[in-house]
């Protein structure tokens, strides 16, 4: 079946209706617009006071609007697709023009071309255009091909291409418009594209008309299909038209373009654009060449030239009316020649003689440069490798005829040449006052003689000469750049005006051998122009066009071949004459048509410039184009795709299909490719270009649009991309659309989502309000469609998943487009609370990190109450020159001041906001709620109304107030905008504040009243009850001010987990997804204390949230009772445990529907036992003779739990000897000398030794254990993964022989759960994030393992066992490089007396030192590369198992006996004098400790339980006593032992009472004596440097430690410090006296900004150098340093002086702030270097620096690391 031809329904009238066809001119208003076919539509609503509308499709959504309400009228200029439309009205609700109709209008474009013709290439056509009106003009195309339209017209404001005449082709037509003339612009489209076979429909619109200032305007269109060929003659003129552009296309190759201009004063200007070589352009684009004749050019020519060898079209632009002539010719790309070919100017072309005879050589420069020196030419031929000028074309000089002209000279050489006609007397000159000097050479062939030269001290040049008949040759040399004169004259007849000059070369007569090579050189060689060669046989045959340059007045005479008419015509319009034979033909309009009787032709010109002609055969007449054909084509239909019915087609490379299908009812679908091709895919309608598009993304390589569609026809076009082609298939397929939760106002859902699926959800809105409607998909980008209920779009389609946006009372439908990955969900809807405004003179409390607003009272003071729940920082927030007083309010109600609140922002009334536009309201599709719930919900509204505070909330569209009277209008306060949530909350002004009630009095610091203003109170720290906005990740400081359960939770878009830590960094409490939301919960029992909460997010994506801190309520429900029920609802329930006999157990067992928690409570009210959103608790314990407890609560919704108690019989059994037992399924156990619960301890439990009880929840009877121990036999490496947890793992252990048993638990790097470990009778050495235990030789051990953190963790756990090799070798003193053979293991014996073995081992080497009894006393673990480490001891040996390199180095020392132990109380000071060990006890402490040691090789602590501590400086733990041993070298030995927060305070002695001397900067103090105490003044915030001889120097200030530094040899200390006093106390060191000097001295800390510092630094050996500088936000900051050499050292630091990186190239993601740069050099150095400091990236977040730029930047400047 075939369609009929289009041309018919172009003669229908386009029908448009409007249903209504009327609607009221008030309020919001609706209507549906029906279109028959796709029509360009114009819309009007008009009412006298002004309407808007807005126009809706299926596909898109609201995409059109215009107009509004109140203010304007609406019109809309739309090309619709054939179907129904809604157009929504906004309208006036009140005031003038309400009462009438709206005046509604749907009028159809009227097609001027109701037969269309068929364009043909290269082929114009020009019509009227008139305003409102159509003209389409038909494409056929019988193959795949480029295709480029031009479109012009004053009203050509769209211009579209339609397949078929009915699918819209999605091409671009880009907008070129110009103005060719002041005050007339135009449209210019270009359409350049490929396209498919096939028929297309070009319609221009007459749209958007462009308004002219200047003349009448036109209504000329002009379509251009191509462009059209360039003339044989290689010369076009044309009048520019309307438009100002006219194009053509010229012949292939490399080409230059002369462009001249006849007359007018405009600019006219010539572009050359490529073409391929199948005919695609790109115009638009940029131009490969061109030119410009400026509209005051003294010679208005032009050149350009295009190197490529391809295709060329020329467009010629100017303004309208222009006569132009376009001239071309090949380009030659070096410097051989042919005729009528053109060249760079400065080349000297060569060409070979076509034939023997008589030719016309010409050389022809364009533009002419009449300002340069005059041009000569010599015609040269080569001649033994010589050229040697055989004729020449230069100025001819005698005594009738001087020359006199200026020239610009260049300041360095120029050379002239002339031919003396006449001998006589002449004179050679310059007066340009250039300076310059000159010499003169008579030029006989190829041989120059110099004949006279001017003085070389003058300064012009002139040369009296006697000339005879001659060619000479005049250089200029020397002087300055600028315009010099010369004269070439009979002596005493020189010129006293300027004669003209020569700018082209005509050589004539020259006598030419075929085959011969010839050059023409010239005189010069300009830079600006084109050289072009023209070689043609005389007489002239003008076959090929032929220009001609008049200098002046002097005649050209040509001879002319007969037979042929001939043109002469000039280029730019000006006069001249011509003759042939001796007579004059006449000149006409710049033009001489010459007869073909052939003859002498002379051709001259009246003026003294130089013009040029061109001579050409006669055009022939244009032919008269017939006219284009109408066209009336027949369409097959396109092929049709039914769903789940591939279609196959045989697809090229690039090749497109096209196939249409209909859509019945909406839903998801899929389209896709079927084969091994790569695709693209789009889907569209007639008029929307694309409703979803795709490249790749299904199977292979096939394309997958996935997409939402309403009912409709739909066209989908299929692509291969690439080199693909082959058979492929196009498939579609219908996927059913999911439904997710309903959500309510308020209200929100949370779901899981398959890859691919469609969603849809109800939404339903209870009243007319300000919403925020989001759906977030974790680590995904959502895009969604919202239809109200009658399923027309809300919003545009595809529309952002997050947005606020005022909803109409109703119920509507949410889809989220798919995913191509499984996703979580979570969907709001949220009201818009409106800013709470406080108003009148009552007391209004206030919470922490909100904003609040009030206006200000008549009184002029308002009051606020909050309460500081710890002590915290508040920031405080006034705006608009508020201040306020902040008191303390007693328990009395007394107020005690305690600090004034400053005013910091000026006021500044905000403009008033423009009236708000009525919204649409949708027809609801559920019941109406009868009028006794319409009047509880307004009751309910009324009861929380306060009359001290008001809620901004604009008023409903159909109550839109009313215009203001005069006394409406008295001034009033206007409201400040407040910042959105996303805004950063402000800095404030900070105050410390106890815990108590609060109360701010604020009042204008000028007085003023009726002021609008903002109060905002900010908190870093959170404390129950308080929200708080924060962002993940991030840690956050939680207070809990007394004891009780915590609860915590999150709200909004990130999946965060919290975890809440203790003040010594235990982990107390986490939480992740709280059931389907991905929002944290936390309801803990928690001690009262400082926290820290800590989120992370678990896509590793920053995100922010809401946290809220409060303290649940606790409920005493009494004594548990066995079938009790317990109601729990937002607080905690807390039951106490009946009694029962102190050697028997108790069965708790709690249950409920929905998820609950429970905790066990020892008589202090301490949390032994917990479990968490479980809805079955059960526990086993042993009461013993203590009271126990239960709580229980929910993570906040309410349910009833079922409680069941009872006593229960308890088994007893004695375990001889620690290890691991099997136990039996489900027991419980416990040591029976604890009390509390029972942990699980099936199948199979780690047991100490001694007795224990055993029991199973639910068990009546005993319960019997097995106690049967495993062992495992350890005869090769063993490894496996086990769970880490505060219980140990016990594992016995037996090998045949006797061996070493090594254990090495490991988790990864940073796991918080980190191991410790140990083989019983062995040694053990902890690192961060593995620990390793050995033995000495022996057959069995008992392997223990476990981690003293709180979290668990899982760990690698290896075990192996080596035998004792049997090879040994003997330490002797000193070096020795050991090698062995025989296995990977051997025996190093000790010597007897007091040694240090310092040990160099390969990778993965162990090294165990086991005494005389063979029990391991000390372990050098492995590590990945080389490693080191110190061993000592008397007699022994060191066994070494090395796996991968049998060799080790030791390095033997004899060493001091180890001293006896010496007790660690707090500080211990010693010098040693020679290498030894340093043993030192310390008992337990209640709190944890830290220890530093310095001046040791060594430090290994040993706790009483076993653990050893590596490293010289570590913590021990809380309640743990031990020892400390040292490796010492001679010098000075400090130890000290203390609390964290006390370890600078320990090494200082006790600061006196009374008041220290000042110390002068610069100034030596002589130290003497056990102490000595100054105090020193810093002026400004400055550097300041420290010296001291002898003695520990501490520096203080308020009685803080500052640094404290210095051993035996005294101190050096580099320090920024802040204007102030400081107190310095120096100390002997381990009791020596004071001896030196002391002395300090300051410079000031110099500020670094952007970039490479502007001045070099100077840093001495030894000496540090401190820099500030700032960020403006948060973001990445670079830092290099240029300096001659890598010796120095860089350190960042914070305003506190805390590291925050090290090393001179750094990329440091910093916060906003200030922050020091330390610059220091070594003492090692010989002398001071220069540096320069290099900072990028200072603005933060603002203008992040990508990594890799910073140090490609480093690099390039010379900024070494």
């Amino acid at each position: 079946m075939f369609l009929s031809p289009l041309s018919v329904s172009l003669l229908v009238l386009h029908a448009v209706s409007l249903s209504p066809a009327s609607v009221p001119a008030r309020g919001n208003q609706e209507t549906l617009v029906t279109l028959d076919t796709a029509s360009r539509v114009v819309i009007t609503a008009r009412t006298p006071s002004g309407t808007s509308c807005e126009l809706v499709d299926q596909v898109r959504g609201p995409f059109a609007h215009d107009g509004a309400a109140g203010r304007s009228n609406c019109t809309l200029d739309l090309l619709l697709d054939a179907g129904t439309y809604k157009l929504r009205l906004a309208s006036n609700t009140k005031g003038k023009g309400t009462k009438g109709k709206v005046d509604l209008q749907a009028v159809p474009y009227a097609e001027d071309n109701a037969q269309p013709v068929l364009l043909e290439p290269g082929r114009e056509v020009r019509q009227v255009l008139a305003p409102r009106h159509q003209a389409s003009f038909w494409l056929k195309l019988d193959q795949r091909q480029p295709v480029t339209l031009r479109v012009s017209g004053r009203t050509a404001g769209d211009v579209r291409l339609w397949r078929n005449g009915a699918w819209l082709e999605p091409v671009a037509v880009k907008d070129a418009s110009t103005q060719p003339r002041t005050g007339q612009p135009q449209y210019e489209w270009w359409l350049e594209t490929t396209l498919e076979a096939g028929s297309y429909l070009l319609t221009t619109y007459g749209t958007a008309p462009k308004d002219w200032t200047e003349g009448k305007e036109d209504n000329t269109l002009s379509v251009a299909y191509g462009f059209p060929k360039a003339p044989p003659e290689r010369s076009l003129s044309v009048t520019l038209p309307p438009w100002g552009m006219s194009a053509v296309e010229l012949p292939s190759g490399p080409i230059a373009v002369f462009l001249s201009r006849e007359g007018g004063q405009s600019s006219s200007r010539v572009s050359l654009h490529g073409l391929s070589n199948e005919g695609a352009s790109d115009v638009t684009s940029g131009a490969e060449a061109g030119c410009q004749i400026q509209s005051k050019a003294l010679v208005p020519e032009c050149s350009a030239m295009a190197g490529s060898s391809g295709r060329h079209v020329a467009l010629l632009r100017g303004e309208p009316g222009t006569r132009l002539t376009l001239q071309w010719a090949s380009l030659e790309t070096d410097d051989t020649f042919a005729d009528s070919s053109y060249g760079q100017g400065g080349v000297t072309p060569r060409f070979v003689a076509p034939s023997s005879g008589t030719f016309l050589v010409e050389l022809h420069e364009v533009p002419q440069d009449p300002d340069s020196a005059p041009l000569g030419c010599m015609l040269e031929t080569a001649v033994n490798k010589d050229w040697v000028p055989i004729a020449s074309d230069v100025l001819e000089v005698n005594p009738d005829r001087p020359f006199r002209r200026a020239f610009n000279y260049n300041g360095s050489t120029a050379t002239l040449w002339f031919r003396v006609t006449r001998s006589g007397r002449y004179v050679f000159s310059t007066s340009g006052e250039r300076r310059d000097r000159c010499e003169l050479y008579m030029v006989e062939g190829a041989k120059r003689t110099r004949l006279i030269e001017t003085d070389p001290k003058a300064e012009t040049c002139r040369i009296p000469y006697t000339a005879s008949p001659g060619l000479y040759e005049l250089k200029l040399y020397g002087g300055t750049q600028g315009i010099e004169r010369l004269t070439l004259a009979a002596e005493g007849r020189e010129p006293k005006a300027d004669t003209p000059t020569k700018t082209s070369c005509l050589i004539q007569g020259a006598e030419l051998r075929k085959d011969y090579t010839y050059r023409v050189v010239a005189n010069r060689s300009p830079s600006n122009s084109l050289r072009g060669l023209y070689v043609r046989p005389l007489p002239i045959d003008p076959a090929s066009p032929l220009p001609v340059v008049l200098d002046g007045t002097s005649p050209v005479e040509l001879p002319l071949a007969q037979g042929v008419t001939t043109e002469v015509r000039s280029s730019s319009g000006e006069p001249f004459t011509c003759s042939v034979g001796g007579n004059r033909v006449e000149v006409r309009d710049g033009r001489c048509q010459l007869p073909a009787s052939g003859g002498k032709l002379t051709l001259s010109q009246p003026g003294s410039g130089s013009i040029s002609l061109l001579l050409r055969r006669t055009p022939p007449p244009p032919q008269a184009q017939p006219p284009l054909s109408a066209y009336s084509p027949t369409f097959p239909p396109l092929p049709a795709l039914q769903p789940s019915e591939p279609a196959w087609f045989d697809f090229d490379r690039g090749e497109s299909h096209s196939l249409t299908f209909d859509v019945k009812k909406e839903g998801l679908y899929h389209v896709t490719t079927q084969g091994l091709l790569s695709t693209e895919c789009s889907i569209r309608t007639p008029v929307v270009p694309q409703v979803g598009s795709a490249s790749g993304g299904g199977r292979g390589r096939n394309c997958l649009v996935s997409t939402y569609l309403r009912p409709g026809r739909y066209l989908l076009t299929a692509r291969t991309t690439g080199q693909s082609k082959g058979r492929g298939a196009v498939l579609l397929e219908r996927r059913d659309v999911r439904t997710a939760t309903n959500v309510t106002a308020d209200g929100e859902a949370f779901f899981r989502v398959d890859a691919g699926d469609l969603i849809q959800q109800r939404l339903t809105v209870p009243r007319a309000a300000d919403y925020t409607l989001s759906s977030a998909a974790l680590g995904a980008t959502l895009q969604c469609r919202l239809d109200d209920a009658k399923g027309w779009p809300v919003v545009p389609v595809p529309t952002p998943c997050e947005q606020p946006m005022r909803l109409a009372k109703g119920t509507y439908l949410w889809t989220q487009l798919p995913l191509t990955v499984e996703s979580m969900r979570r969907t709001a809807l949220e009201r818009v609370v409106p800013p709470v405004v406080f108003k009148s003179n009552k007391v209004h409390p206030v919470r922490f990190n909100e904003w609040y607003r009030a206006d200000l009272g008549k009184d002029g003071k308002d009051e606020f109450t909050f309460e500081a729940p710890a002590r915290m920082n508040v920031f405080f927030t006034l705006t608009h020159g508020m201040q306020g007083r902040l008191y303390a309010v007693g328990t009395d109600g007394s107020l005690k001041p305690v600090d004034v609140i400053a005013a910091q922002t000026a006021y500044e009334p905000p403009p008033p906001p423009p009236p708000p536009e009525p919204e649409p309201t949708p027809e609801p599709e559920y019941t109406e709620p009868s009028e006794s719930s319409e009047s509880s919900e307004s009751s309910e509204g009324e009861e929380e109304e306060q009359p001290s505070e008001s809620y901004e909330e604009a008023p409903p569209p159909e109550e839109a107030p009313p215009p203001a009277t005069e006394e409406e209008s008295a001034p009033a306060a206007v409201a400040e905008p407040l910042p959105t949530k996303a805004s950063p909350p402000p800095e404030g002004q900070a105050l410390t504040l106890e815990p108590g009630r609060y109360k701010l009095v604020a009042e204008h610091s000028r007085g003023d009243v009726a002021i609008s203003y903002a109060l905002y109170l900010r908190t870093e720290m959170l404390a129950p009850p308080m929200d708080k906005d924060v962002s993940a990740p991030g840690r956050y400081s939680l207070v809990l001010p007394v004891d009780g359960t915590l609860r915590l939770s999150t709200r909004g878009s990130t999946d965060v987990r919290c975890r809440v830590f203790d003040a010594v960094g235990r982990l107390v409490v986490e939480s992740a997804d709280h059931g389907a939301d991905w929002n944290c919960a936390i309801a803990e029992p928690l001690p009262a204390g400082d926290y820290t909460l800590v989120l992370e997010s678990q896509t590793q994506r920053p995100g922010s949230s809401r946290v809220s801190v409060a303290l649940a309520q606790v409920t005493d429900a009494g004594v548990l009772a066995e079938g009790g029920t317990l109601d729990v609802s937002t607080g905690v329930v807390r039951a106490s445990l009946p009694p029962v006999p102190a050697d028997a157990l108790q069965h708790v067992a709690l249950r409920a529907k929905a998820p609950f928690s429970c905790a066990l409570e020892d008589e202090r009210g301490a949390v032994v036992s917990r479990r968490m959103d479980v809805r079955e608790c059960l526990m086993l314990l042993k009461p013993g003779t203590s009271p126990w407890r239960v709580r229980i609560w929910t993570l906040g919704q309410p349910t009833k739990v079922t409680t069941s108690v009872a006593a229960r019989p308890a088994t007893s059994a004695q375990v001889s000897k620690p290890g691991r037992y099997e136990t039996g399924k489900g027991v419980f156990c416990l040591p029976a000398s604890q009390q509390g619960p029972l942990r699980p301890c099936g199948p199979e439990s780690s047991l100490e030794a001694g007795a224990w009880v055993f029991g199973v929840p639910g068990a009546t009877g005993e319960t019997k254990p097995s106690l049967k121990e495993r062992v495992d036999a350890l005869e090769k490496s063993e490894e496996e993964r086990a769970s880490l947890s505060r219980d140990v793992t016990l594992l016995r252990q037996r090998t045949r022989k006797e061996s070493l048993h090594f254990l090495r638990v490991s988790v990864p790097f940073g796991d918080p759960a980190y191991p410790a470990c140990r083989l019983d009778g062995g040694v053990s050495h902890q690192r961060s994030s593995t620990c390793f235990a050995a033995t000495g030789p022996t057959e069995e051990s008992l392997a223990r393992w476990w981690t003293p953190a709180g979290d668990r963790g899982e760990a690698t756990v290896a075990r192996l066992a080596i035998p004792v090799p049997g090879s040994s070798m003997t330490l002797t003193p000193g070096l020795q490089d050991l090698t062995w053979s025989g296995g990977p293991s051997v025996r190093l014996v000790m010597p007897g007396e007091p040694t240090r073995v310092q040990l160099s081992l390969p990778q993965e080497a162990w090294a165990v030192l086991v005494d005389g009894k063979g029990t391991a006393v000390d372990l050098c673990s492995p590590g990945d590369t080389l490693s080191r480490c110190v061993l000592s001891g008397s007699g022994g040996a060191v066994f070494v198992w090395s796996p991968t390199e049998s060799r080790v180095q030791t390095e033997v020392l004899g060493v001091e006996a180890a001293k006896p132990a010496v007790p660690l109380a707090r500080l211990f000071e010693t010098i040693n004098r020679v290498p030894g060990q340093q043993l030192l006890s310390f008992d337990a402490a209640n709190g944890a400790r830290d220890y530093l040691v310095t001046g040791a090789a060594r430090c290994v602590a040993t706790l009483e339980d076993g653990t050893r501590l590596e490293g010289c400086n570590a913590q021990v733990p809380p309640g743990r006593r031990g020892s400390l041993l040292l490796e010492t070298n001679p010098g000075g030995l400090r130890v000290v032992l203390a609390p964290p927060a006390e370890l600078n305070t320990a090494l200082l002695p006790p600061t006196s009472k009374g008041k220290a001397s000042e110390l002068p900067a610069a100034r030596a103090l002589r130290l003497s004596g056990e102490t000595v105490e100054r105090t020193f003044t810093v002026p400004a915030d400055a550097v300041v440097h420290l010296r001291g001889d002898s003695g520990v120097f501490g520096l203080t200030r308020d009685n803080t430690v500052i640094a404290v530094a210095g051993l035996e040899r005294g101190f050096a200390i580099d320090r920024l410090l802040p204007a102030g006093t400081y107190r310095l106390v120096v100390r002997g060191f381990a009791g020596q006296p004071l001896s030196g000097n002391l002395t300090w001295t300051h410079e000031p800390v110099k500020e670094l900004t952007e970039g490479v510092s502007k001045e070099d630094g100077w840093v001495a050996p030894g000496q540090t150098r401190y820099f500030r500088f700032s960020t403006a936000s948060a973001g990445h900051v670079g830092l290099g340093l240029q300096v001659p050499a890598e010796r120095l050292e860089c350190t960042v630091l914070d305003t506190t002086q805390r590291v925050l990186g090290e090393g001179c190239q750094q990329f440091l993601a910093l916060d906003k702030g200030t922050y020091l740069l330390a610059i220091r050099a070594p003492s090692t150095l010989e002398r001071p270097l220069p540096f320069k400091p290099v900072l990028v990236g200072l603005a933060g977040a603002k203008t992040d620096v990508p990594e890799e730029y910073l140090r490609d930047f480093f690099n390039r400047i010379g900024a070494n690391p």
